[in-house]
């Protein structure tokens, strides 16, 4: 608590953890400016942005003035006990981790991270709390609240605060960081994952090349007129529960000619990505192209012929399970993957957290037909910030409901991903 009220996050800069942050209001001030001169307030000198952090300190009567509150009990504990909030807004992660491991202390530990402390009469007081948003829980993790309470303790017998101060800090953090926060989030850096590493990338273009070239000695054929017959119907029998149930109908589905343009080149335990893909058009070229009855999840006939010489195989590309994406985006939020590095995405379903961070198109609606550049395909993902395509998806939930019964998806998707 000494640390955040005495040097609040700046206290970071000289650790090297953060080279570059910014105060919430001289960002705002600066956006005020810029407006006053008739320019647009979202261009922001270098300074402001892509920062590393920003934060802020409001006490009783900013924090009112700035959430126009207007309840009565929470008026009532802005008079009563003068709450002063702290926050640092991170662009990742990796900073608060980076921070709790130069402290040397124990291992693991999380003197600073996600979350609300409370304190009060200058002591933090138990656990962090976390706070409760409703979408890109993502979110949550990034920012640091501090509300410090005067003439106030914590109840010993219970172990906590009361109850109606707790309420406030969620309440309070919840609206901070949906409101003013969410507006000045495009000033943080963008989170790609993990910062370039050489050795990283190395690693990856090592593990592609072994894979092939043992492709190229050890093929694997299993050719013959009895074999991978239509059964119309999958091996599966129940909705997946987990990561292990995807990757298995994923496989019957491309081994089952339901998803045409993907060949699996390696599983892989070792490295920190799943495994290793390749795009494949070739002959008959027709069943890639795109046919809303018979061959709905195909390309259309212009982008098939775009390409010159079949068989067309791309170079190696790595690929994600994930049961749902978010635990992809907490992989990625928390820098142990890298979106610059993935190619492809297979989920059950798309979760929250990617909302706020990033657009998710999707190509179960027959009007973005022209971005599907390869059979199978069922939604790509953008970078809000910087307009950029971060990655394909297949989300197979959506998939078999769109088989199933397109109409009445593809309505579905319309109101799940357009603005």
């Amino acid at each position: 608590m000494d640390v955040i009220k005495q040097k609040g996050i700046e206290y970071l800069w000289p650790h090297k953890i953060v080279r570059k942050v910014a105060s919430y209001k001289k960002i705002t001030q600066k956006r005020q400016e810029l407006f006053d001169k008739d320019k647009d307030p979202n261009k922001l000198p270098s300074t402001l942005k892509d920062l590393d952090i920003f934060y802020e300190k409001w006490n009783s009567k900013e924090l009112i003035d700035l959430l126009k509150i207007k309840d009565e009990d929470e008026l009532e504990i802005c008079s009563s006990y003068t709450p002063i909030v702290y926050f640092g807004y991170t662009y990742s992660l990796k900073v608060w981790n980076s921070f709790n491991e130069s402290l040397n202390v124990r291992s693991n530990s999380k003197i600073l991270y996600g979350g609300i402390q409370i304190a009060a009469n200058n002591m933090p007081q138990g656990e962090l709390i976390q706070i409760p948003l409703n979408k890109n829980i993502g979110r949550q993790n990034q920012v640091h609240m501090v509300f410090h309470f005067d003439n106030c303790s914590a109840d010993l017998g219970r172990k906590g605060f009361q109850s109606e101060i707790v309420e406030f800090t969620k309440e309070i953090s919840k609206r901070l960081i949906d409101g003013p926060l969410q507006k000045l989030k495009y000033c943080l850096k963008t989170n790609t994952g993990t910062p370039p590493d050489l050795m990283r990338e190395k690693e990856i273009e090592d593990w592609k090349e072994e894979m092939a070239n043992y492709e190229k000695e050890y093929p694997l054929q299993l050719i013959s007129d009895h074999f991978f017959l239509p059964l119309r119907k999958i091996s599966i029998t129940s909705i997946p529960t987990r990561e292990q149930d995807v990757i298995a109908l994923f496989n019957q589905m491309v081994a089952g000619g339901v998803i045409r343009g993907i060949r699996i080149m390696s599983t892989n335990e070792r490295l920190t990505y799943d495994g290793l893909y390749k795009i494949v058009i070739e002959q008959p070229v027709e069943n890639h192209m795109y046919n809303e009855k018979t061959n709905p999840l195909g390309v259309l006939q212009e982008n098939v012929e775009s390409i010159n010489t079949y068989p067309f195989i791309s170079k190696p590309k790595i690929l994600e399970y994930k049961f749902s994406l978010d635990g992809l985006i907490e992989n990625i939020q928390d820098g142990s993957k890298n979106s610059n590095d993935i190619g492809l995405v297979v989920v059950w379903e798309t979760g929250e957290s990617y909302v706020g961070n990033y657009k998710i198109t999707s190509l179960l609606d027959e009007n973005n037909l022209s971005l599907r550049q390869y059979h199978g395909l069922t939604h790509i993902m953008t970078n809000l910030t910087s307009g950029q395509k971060e990655m394909d998806l297949i989300v197979l939930s959506e998939l078999i409901q769109f088989l199933n019964d397109p109409k009445i998806t593809q309505q579905q998707q319309i109101e799940k991903y357009e603005d």
